[in-house]
């Protein structure tokens, strides 16, 4: 993803935290991964003012704070 390039722990708590109303919009989906696309999307696009082509492309650091703050397995949302 040329976006993107390493993030750090603290680039990530800056800009990919999720706050209570993007919790509200990602609550309404009902599978973990598209929770996980949809929350990928909302982060994105926040950051970047565009969404993703690929959203398999994010970084493994981006996936792993996203499911993380999702209480979620990123390994379960890849297989779909």
């Amino acid at each position: 993803m040329p976006a993107f390039g390493a993030l750090s722990r603290v680039e990530l708590e800056r800009f990919f935290y999720l706050d209570d109303e993007n919790r509200k919009l990602i609550a309404g989906r009902r599978q973990d991964y598209t929770r996980l696309g949809f929350t990928l999307q909302i982060v994105t696009v926040r950051q970047l003012g565009m969404f993703l082509a690929d959203p398999l492309g994010a970084p493994p650091e981006l996936d792993d704070y996203l499911t993380e703050q999702l209480g979620i397995e990123v390994s379960s949302c890849v297989e779909q």
